[in-house]
């Protein structure tokens, strides 16, 4: 992008801050949905709907082996982390910068695993924040799959957009596994 067109982007986006791109906005929706499962059961939302979801799982079932190890960044209610252990995926991680997500996440899939009479294995779910100068050391150089079904889209819509991607594009590279811990 020219130098020109990328400040009239970044110009034009200081203008569409949205409460969607705030830590404060998830935690706020997270508290009340973990306080819904709580109270009533409900997962909470499947975030752009169940198509969009199912779609994503397709794709990572044609495409993707089971022993690959999947991290699922901005994981809510770990809903897709959820579905791929059902279709007999392993090594499964979920963050989320928001603690009650991960608290959703960490108690939906507890209910899910007690109603299955067959052991499932273990999901993961970490606070973690994508957007924090340096990469949590546990999380580096681990995921051979990264999953992002809306997480760079909620953190384009506020703040210092610049500095908040750079810092996401820096954590997705570390979170990766090296080319030679890969063979």
């Amino acid at each position: 992008m020219s130098q020109d067109r990328n400040k009239d982007y970044e110009e034009e986006a200081a203008h569409h801050n949205s409460a969607l791109g705030t830590k404060e906005y998830w935690d706020n929706h997270y508290d009340m949905e973990l306080s819904n499962f709580e109270d009533t059961g409900d997962e909470g939302e499947i975030w752009f709907g169940k198509s969009a979801e199912n779609r994503m799982l397709r794709f990572v079932c044609e495409k993707v082996t089971k022993n690959s190890a999947i991290l699922d960044v901005g994981t809510g209610n770990g809903s897709v982390l959820r579905k791929l252990r059902q279709k007999g995926y392993m090594e499964l991680t979920g963050i989320d910068y928001s603690e009650g997500a991960v608290e959703l996440a960490k108690k939906t899939a507890e209910a899910e695993q007690k109603e299955h009479p067959t052991k499932l294995p273990t999901i993961n779910f970490h606070v973690a924040d994508l957007l924090d100068i340096q990469t949590s050391p546990k999380l580096c150089h681990r995921y051979d799959i990264i999953l992002d079904k809306g997480t760079w889209d909620a953190i384009s819509l506020a703040g210092d957009r610049s500095a908040r991607l750079q810092n996401y594009r820096r954590s997705i590279i570390d979170l990766f596994r090296k080319n030679e811990e890969m063979n």
